[in-house]
């Protein structure tokens, strides 16, 4: 089971997911250092791509509510996995 992701919402960006990539100082056996630059890459892969978030690992946090009018994506940082 996936555990849930403490989720930065500047990992959305590019420059937020390189930022802490380049700036840390943990050990890198943690991976802590890859995972805003695993979360920026499913996040685009929902929004460009047109994957369902469900289908990717680590899930994004982005959500489809899904209505009888049709499906939006809505931003949900408990939905986060890693």
């Amino acid at each position: 089971m996936p555990r849930k992701l403490e989720y930065d919402s500047s990992w959305l960006s590019w420059r937020g997911a390189l930022r802490h990539f380049a700036e840390f100082e943990g050990p890198i056996q943690s991976q802590q250092h890859i995972r805003p630059l695993h979360a920026y890459v499913t996040s685009r892969l929902v929004l460009e791509g047109g994957f369902d978030p469900e289908e990717l690992m680590p899930q994004p946090p982005l959500r489809v509510e899904r209505t009888r009018h049709g499906n939006r994506m809505v931003y949900d940082p408990g939905c986060a996995t890693h």
